[in-house]
């Protein structure tokens, strides 16, 4: 898994931890819930401890996952925070050349 995967994977871990579910995660973000799922798995083999504990129909944080969920919450908002700055900054000169 290269670097940006593991970001990728760390964004969406904390996603379907915020929305409460993979489905709900994989609607949000616009990817099925077996690719949601298959990203969860390569995270946690990577990572080498399961961060969710899944029953049929709910899931639960463990430990390590409760921790690890801090840190990709960290940084899925500074992603989106950079994202959008930039994103000012080229609409902002776009508007004075218009």
């Amino acid at each position: 898994m290269s670097a940006l995967d593991e970001v990728r994977a760390m964004m969406i871990f904390a996603r379907v931890v915020e929305e409460g579910g993979f489905s709900a995660a994989a609607r949000k973000m616009g990817l099925s819930r077996a690719a949601i799922s298959h990203q969860i798995r390569q995270l946690e083999a990577k990572l080498g401890v399961p961060l969710l504990r899944r029953s049929t129909r709910t899931f639960s944080l463990t430990d390590a996952g409760t921790r690890y969920y801090d840190s990709c919450r960290t940084i899925t908002l500074e992603a989106e925070a950079r994202a959008n700055a930039l994103k000012n900054s080229v609409m902002s000169r776009w508007a004075k050349y218009r």
